[in-house]
């Protein structure tokens, strides 16, 4: 990977966590193998590392490499698989071409029932606050988070890799030194 490649020398475990899957990919092309098992590649990689994946699959594919592509993601299966197959349960529910395949049907066989609303609401309160961050600043990563969250409510942290969302939460549980601001748990420091 060119990202990785003009790099200084660095620990595998000083990475960020795309960067160590990026290594992990590229350690395991080294041996030249003939069948490649991947489960969840991009889950930690920017669109760039992701296409940069994407380019070496088909470099893969055309030098004859077989390659089981394991993702949630349907829209990178229809775009690098041939094949899919469903498991729901740790059975077998489905298989199919991927180029004529309908991504609705493959979720039908995912959840094991028709889906009318992917993302349904249910109604609820949301209570008083369970978790709050004011001005919470780490050593390096996160500079200044403020949120809270609310009895009843999910709360999504989001970001591109190397943003600060792993060190929000280190620093949130005290697993990172905190440089300034607070947390309270249940409004209590």
């Amino acid at each position: 990977y060119p990202v990785l490649a003009n790099r200084k020398k660095q620990l595998a475990w000083s990475l960020s966590g795309g960067e160590q899957q990026m290594l992990a990919i590229g350690r395991s092309l080294m041996s030249e193998p003939k069948l490649l098992i991947m489960d969840e590649p991009t889950s930690s990689l920017t669109r760039v590392d992701t296409e940069n994946l994407f380019g070496v699959v088909n470099r893969l594919r055309q030098r004859g490499v077989s390659i089981v592509y394991i993702s949630h993601f349907l829209e990178e299966c229809k775009r690098v698989c041939d094949r899919y197959t469903v498991l729901r349960d740790g059975e077998s529910v489905g298989t199919g071409e991927m180029g004529t395949a309908d991504l609705k049907h493959i979720i039908r066989l995912m959840v094991g029932r028709e889906i009318s609303d992917i993302y349904p609401r249910t109604p609820h309160r949301l209570g008083q606050p369970v978790l709050e961050f004011r001005a919470l600043a780490g050593q390096t990563k996160p500079g200044s988070v403020s949120l809270t969250l609310r009895a009843g409510e999910i709360l999504g942290i989001a970001g591109l890799v190397g943003a600060g969302r792993t060190e929000t939460v280190r620093a949130c549980f005290g697993l990172d030194r905190v440089k300034s601001g607070t947390v309270l748990v249940q409004s209590k420091e």
